[in-house]
C-alpha cells in the first residue's frame, strides 16, 4: 500500500474553514483607483481603526482565528459611467423614478449621439450586472459555503451592492448577515424601511444631492471614506461603534459548537462535506451539522479487465481497495491488506494518528479516481473542533 500511495499523485485543493469565523468585508463606492489601492488605502485604514483607533475595537488576537478582512471590490468605470451605473442602481430600488433616472442619462451623455448614448448606457448596464454576479458569487463561495458570518462596512456606492445582495440572500443567510453603511446614497439599509445603522456627513454634498437618501446625522464633510468618514471623530466614533455592535451581534447569534466526533463524505465528483456530530447541552448529538466542504481535483484511469470482463484493478489498485461515494473509511494500515475502518474522529489523538493518511475513492462506474490526503487545511479544521 505504501509504493501505492508513492507511486499516485494525491492532489488536493481544501477549503474548509471554522463555522464560526465572520468575514468583515469592504465594498468600496464611486470613482476609486484599482484593487490594490483600494485594498492597501481604504481597506487598510478600515483595519486599522477597528484594531487600534478607536473605544471599541475588535480583539487584535481574534483575527484570522474568529475574523479576517476582505474585499468586495466595486470596479470603476470613470465618472461618467459610474454616475450613471448609481442612478440605475438607485432605479432599479425603485427609489428614483424611470424618468428622473432618464433626465441623468440625458445629462451625462449630452454629447453624445442617440446611438452611442444607447450603447453606453447597455454597455453600463452590462458591466454593472457582471461586476454584482462576481460579488454575489465571492459571497457564496468565500463566505456562505464555508458557514461565515458576513458583515459589509459599504461606502457610498458599496451600499447599492450590499442592498440588493441583501433581497437575494435565503432567510438563513440573511441572519448569517450585516451591514454598516456609510456615506449611503440608499434610502434604508438593507431591507426597506430599515434606517440603521448608517453614517451620512452633514457636509456630504455627493450624497445630499441625492432624491430619498437618508438625511445626514453626523457632522463633517466631505464624501471620501478615509479623508471625510474616517478623518473625522464624530464620523469614526459612530462607524467603529456601529462595526463593533454588528460584530458582536453575529457572534451572539451564531452557534459555535464544539464536536465529540468528525466526519467527511463525498457526495459527488471533487466535492466532500466536512460534518460533525456537535455537544450540546453537555451530551452528545447525533444530528449530523455541516462545517464546511472541501473540493478536490480528480483525473480518470483505465479500468483494468480480464478476459473474462471482471474488473481486476481501478485505478491502479485493487477495486476492494477503492471507495466509492459516500462516508469516507479511514485506512490507518500501511500494509499491503490494508484494511479500512470507520471514519469518525473521537479526539485529538485519534486525529494526530489519522494526520496524513491517504484515501482513494471512485464514482460509482469506476470511471474517475479520486485521491485525498487528510492533512493541510482539511486537517487543521478538524483538529481545533474538540472538547477534548
Amino acid at each position: 500500500m505504501k509504493k501505492i500511495l508513492l507511486i499516485l499523485m494525491l492532489v488536493v485543493v481544501s477549503s474548509v474553514a471554522k463555522p464560526c469565523m465572520t468575514d468583515i468585508y469592504f465594498g468600496n463606492g464611486v470613482w476609486n483607483p484599482d484593487r490594490d489601492e483600494v485594498r492597501k488605502i481604504q481597506l487598510r485604514a478600515l483595519k486599522v481603526l477597528m484594531l487600534s483607533r478607536t473605544s471599541t475595537p475588535l480583539n487584535k488576537a481574534d483575527q484570522n482565528k474568529l475574523f479576517q478582512w476582505k474585499l468586495a471590490y466595486n470596479p470603476s468605470g470613470g465618472t461618467s459611467d459610474d454616475l450613471i451605473e448609481t442612478f440605475y442602481q438607485l432605479k432599479e430600488s425603485g427609489q428614483i423614478t424611470e424618468g428622473y433616472f432618464t433626465f441623468i442619462l440625458n445629462i451625462t451623455t449630452g454629447d453624445l449621439t442617440i446611438k452611442e448614448a444607447v450603447e453606453k448606457y447597455r454597455q453600463i448596464v452590462s458591466t454593472y450586472k457582471k461586476d454584482f454576479d462576481i460579488i454575489y458569487r465571492q459571497y457564496e463561495n468565500s463566505s456562505f459555503s464555508k458557514k461565515h458570518n458576513i458583515l459589509l462596512v459599504a461606502h457610498s456606492q458599496g451600499n447599492l451592492f450590499g442592498n440588493k445582495m441583501y433581497t437575494l440572500m435565503t432567510d438563513a443567510q440573511k441572519e448569517k448577515f450585516r451591514m454598516v453603511s456609510v456615506g449611503t446614497p440608499a434610502n434604508h439599509v438593507m431591507e426597506p424601511n430599515q434606517t440603521a445603522p448608517y453614517v451620512t456627513l452633514y457636509g456630504d454634498f455627493v450624497i445630499r444631492s441625492i432624491p430619498d437618501s437618508l438625511s445626514a446625522n453626523t457632522n463633517g464633510g466631505g464624501h471620501t471614506f478615509v479623508g471625510a468618514y474616517l478623518g473625522k471623530i464624530d464620523a469614526r466614533i459612530k462607524i467603529s461603534a456601529h462595526i463593533k455592535t454588528a460584530y458582536d451581534d453575529l457572534i451572539q447569534t451564531t452557534t459555535c459548537n464544539k464536536y465529540w466526533a468528525i466526519n467527511m463524505a463525498l457526495h459527488t465528483e471533487g466535492y466532500m462535506e466536512v460534518f460533525g456530530y456537535p455537544v450540546l447541552g453537555g451530551r452528545n448529538v447525533y444530528v449530523r451539522e455541516s462545517i464546511g466542504i472541501a473540493y478536490f481535483e480528480s483525473y480518470t484511469k483505465t479500468i483494468e479487465k480480464d478476459v473474462s470482463g471482471n474488473i481486476i484493478k481501478v485505478c491502479n489498485v485493487a477495486p476492494n481497495i477503492v471507495k466509492r461515494w459516500g462516508d469516507i473509511d479511514l485506512c490507518y494500515s500501511s500494509d499491503d491488506t490494508c484494511s479500512w475502518k470507520a471514519g469518525e474522529i473521537y479526539n485529538k489523538s485519534t486525529l494526530e494518528r489519522r494526520k496524513n493518511l491517504s484515501y482513494i475513492m471512485t464514482s460509482k462506474d469506476y470511471s474517475t479516481c479520486i485521491h485525498i490526503t487528510h492533512s493541510g487545511e482539511l486537517y487543521e479544521l478538524t483538529k481545533d473542533l474538540f472538547d477534548n
